[in-house]
């Protein structure tokens, strides 16, 4: 015999895609730190400072990152995290629009 439903159950999630979100999240932290370690030598060159000092940029972005997942963690507790996912991966791309390239990039 099956249990009647009342209606008030909470809807399931596939745990598929909340483990590709997950996965896609844990990739872009990655990318992100690799994208700061891959960037080193040039700031060395454009700084002319040692490797180990510039290594210090690595190390506020990891500080920085990890505040940050604390804080936006809280948020999506708070607002959803449907809504926090959508102002991540939609809004903040466009938002980037605005800033100014550097100046080497322009023409």
């Amino acid at each position: 015999m099956k249990p009647v439903s009342t209606g008030s159950e909470p809807q399931a999630v596939s745990v598929g895609w909340a483990l590709a979100s997950l996965s896609l999240s844990m990739l872009l932290a990655s990318l992100g730190t690799s994208i700061a370690n891959v960037g080193l030598p040039t700031l060395v060159q454009a700084f002319g400072a040692s490797f180990q000092q510039v290594q210090w940029v690595v190390l506020a972005y990891l500080l920085a990152m990890t505040a940050l997942i604390v804080s936006v963690g809280r948020l999506g507790d708070l607002l959803g995290g449907g809504a926090c996912c959508w102002w991540g991966s939609c809004c903040l791309p466009w938002l980037r629009c605005f800033v100014p390239p550097p100046r080497r990039w322009r023409c």
